[in-house]
Order: C-alpha cells, then sequence, then structure tokens
C-alpha cells in the first residue's frame, strides 16, 4: 500500500513497492495469451480468470489512488498558490504602470479631466 504523509503546507506521497503487483499482473497477461475457447469447460475457466483479473485491477487501484489522490492535491495546491502570487505581482505591476505614466488609478475608468482630485 501507498503511504502518504502529510507535513504543513505539504503532501508528500511514497511510491509503493509494486513488484507482486507487477509479477501478477505479467503472469495474467501470459495467461491471457494462452486462452482459448472452445467448450463450455473453457468458457468456465475464463470466467474465473476474469474474476482473477478484477481482483488483480482493484489491488492496483487500492495501491495507487492514495498516491494519485496526494499528487493531485500538491498540484490543485501548487497551482492556486501560483495563482495568488501572480496576482499580486500583476497588481503591483499595474501599480507602477500607471504611476510611471503619471496618472491616477482612475484614468483607466475615467478620463483625465473627470477623475476625482483624491487619486
Amino acid at each position: 500500500m501507498a503511504e502518504v504523509m502529510k507535513a504543513p503546507n505539504k503532501t508528500v506521497a511514497v511510491v509503493p513497492d509494486t513488484r507482486e503487483i507487477d509479477q501478477k499482473a505479467l503472469s495474467a497477461v501470459d495467461s491471457a495469451r494462452e486462452l482459448s475457447i472452445k467448450d463450455q469447460k473453457q468458457f468456465a475457466h475464463a470466467a474465473d480468470f476474469l474474476q482473477g483479473l478484477k481482483t488483480i485491477e482493484k489491488a492496483i487501484d487500492e495501491t495507487f489512488d492514495p498516491v494519485i489522490k496526494a499528487a493531485f492535491d500538491a498540484h490543485k495546491a501548487a497551482l492556486a498558490a501560483g495563482r495568488r502570487e501572480s496576482r499580486a505581482i500583476k497588481l503591483y505591476l499595474d501599480s507602477l504602470g500607471s504611476r510611471r505614466r503619471g496618472r491616477s488609478c482612475c484614468s483607466r475608468r475615467r478620463s483625465w479631466a473627470t477623475a476625482p482630485s483624491k487619486c
């Protein structure tokens, strides 16, 4: 199973050991290549094999879902932090731009003649 550790403002996912699942999946692929259905007995065997594949798929999901969720949560947090910082810098640069041109903050919304004197 994957282990997810949470630290302040950080989520670190430890990638699980997948050797056992890898071995099961590879042997299932090899068995599937050899599978052929010609009669009812082989059909029943194939149905049992399908149930085994679903068990392997469930084990894969249980192993990797916590890691994927932790990575997705970290991605969302990084995007939010980036947007927050970018927004603050953009506002600062916009205010510098209006000061460099010698205009008030209201100059974008109104003409220079109608801008209030307190800006």
